[in-house]
């Protein structure tokens, strides 16, 4: 089942086979016997929803200064396979290395360059937390720096709530909110029926799991919840950490029918914030590893994150890894400056 249909056609690049990369070093790892490789169907689903979404975002322009992390949305209903889909992508050519950024609150012990006012390039930014991250991997325990991290995370989905997530995204959806959820209230009224398809790709993935987070959430009872939660799917690209261990557990609670993010051998963005500083995945993971395998990870089993997918990797390097999935452009902060 394909969860996006649009009608715009672009030529797309196929993506060079990617390689890992850690500090001072480049290297393959090989790919343990326990991986299980996903299904073709999955593959043919995951590539296509890829490419659609590449084709929406490459007819968007990119914005000069813009509020927070310049997150856009856009809903396109398609009829014929009774599917509303509502896509999230940033026009902020600096929105990851922006986010990043915020980090340099927490007070770990990293390199000089994370409290600059403007870091070089976002490979500044991604040597230092993979420095840090390799520091303060076994030494620092996350209580350790609670109160610094907590300076940066906001309760969700209400002021009352346990679960938390980092604050430059909330305060991105509480943006698009405002008109996408009457919005989508109309639709569901208009087409109980129809699917709900929420994608995005890196700190878009973020948003996206919020909206549908949220979406589902804020139905008027619990019947009504559940019901819409089997019409809701989720798939995000190279998607950051959004929160903590308790907003896991609560997007986990709503049941939605697919909460996916899939992950490139070698993309950075996925590893940060980091599970030191009390970060947790949310969702199933697919990861693509370095023979460009679809890997079907058990997350469930390994406290959220399957440690023989992207955790085998510190942190990673080569740009076009968060630029391109499935060989289709993504369109995400400095990277598309570019070629590869």
């Amino acid at each position: 089942m394909y969860w996006i249909a649009l009608a715009i056609a672009v030529a797309v690049k196929r993506v060079h086979p990617d390689v890992a990369y850690s500090v001072g070093a480049v290297h393959q790892l090989d790919v343990p016997d326990m991986q299980a490789e996903a299904s073709n169907g999955t593959f043919t689903s995951l590539r296509q929803v890829a490419s659609e979404y590449s084709r929406w975002t490459g007819s968007l322009a990119t914005a000069g200064t813009v509020d927070g992390l310049g997150v856009v949305a856009a809903v396109a209903i398609d009829h014929s396979r009774q599917t509303i889909a509502i896509k999230f992508a940033s026009v902020d050519p600096n929105a990851v290395s922006i986010w990043m950024r915020s980090f340099a609150l927490v007070d770990l012990q990293r390199p000089e360059s994370l409290h600059t006012a403007k870091p070089a390039t976002f490979e500044t930014l991604l040597h230092s937390y993979v420095s840090a991250q390799n520091h303060i991997s076994s030494h620092a325990p996350y209580e350790h720096v609670s109160a610094q991290v907590e300076a940066i995370l906001s309760p969700f989905p209400d002021s009352q709530s346990l679960s938390k997530v980092h604050s430059s995204f909330a305060d991105e959806f509480k943006e698009i909110r405002k008109t996408l959820h009457p919005r989508l209230s109309q639709l569901r009224s208009q087409f109980p029926e129809y699917h709900f398809s929420f994608v995005g790709h890196s700190v878009g993935g973020a948003v996206a799991v919020l909206a549908a987070a949220d979406f589902v959430h804020s139905s008027t009872t619990s019947q009504t919840q559940i019901s819409l939660a089997k019409n809701v799917s989720v798939v995000t690209f190279g998607q950051p950490r959004i929160g903590n261990a308790a907003f896991g557990d609560f997007i986990s609670s709503l049941q939605i029918s697919n909460v996916i993010r899939v992950v490139n051998y070698g993309d950075s963005v996925p590893h940060y914030g980091l599970q030191s500083w009390g970060f947790r995945h949310v969702g199933k993971q697919y990861w693509i590893n370095s023979i460009q395998q679809l890997v079907s990870c058990d997350d469930e089993w390994h406290n959220g994150e399957d440690t023989n997918c992207m955790n085998q990797l510190v942190a990673a390097g080569p740009l076009f890894a968060h630029k391109k999935y499935f060989g289709f452009v993504m369109k995400v902060d400095p990277f598309y400056e570019a070629e590869v």
